[in-house]
């Protein structure tokens, strides 16, 4: 009896540790997004490198605006990355070539890249889109 409450907890704990964070981002366009949310610095390191599926996504934000740059080392598939300023406009999207050591930068200060499936946004979501909502973040009206 004890083993079995023992590997009920073990695996308890297993899945609660591997539950992520999602965040939701909804635009002026009507498109929404809900995507897994990467805060911490090892999360955002790590991105969607190694995933030959990369899912829908992630989400990476952080707590203080500055220039933020992306790459797609050990990425082997092909992403579009949404930069996303302090106000809640995007601020570019741009496309990532797989496995690509060309650096991707936001060249102003930012808030949050969105990486997702490159070829999943059509034009709902474009350069100056603007977010109406999130979960993850707040949007500065200055």
């Amino acid at each position: 009896m004890y083993r079995v409450i023992s590997a009920a907890l073990l695996l308890l704990a297993i899945d609660t540790a591997s539950a992520q964070e999602t965040c939701r981002l909804d635009f002026d366009s009507g498109a929404s997004l809900m995507l897994p949310l990467a805060r911490s610095r090892a999360e955002q390191v790590q991105g969607l490198a190694g995933r030959a599926d990369p899912g829908a996504g992630i989400i990476m934000v952080w707590d203080q605006v500055a220039v933020r740059t992306v790459w797609m080392k050990d990425t082997p598939a092909p992403l579009t990355a949404i930069f996303i300023g302090p106000d809640g406009l995007v601020q570019s999207v741009q496309d990532m070539e797989p496995n690509s050591l060309t650096y991707h930068s936001s060249l102003r200060p930012l808030i949050s890249i969105v990486e997702v499936p490159k070829g999943s946004l059509a034009e709902s979501i474009k350069r100056g889109s603007a977010i109406t909502a999130s979960t993850c973040f707040s949007i500065s009206t200055k």
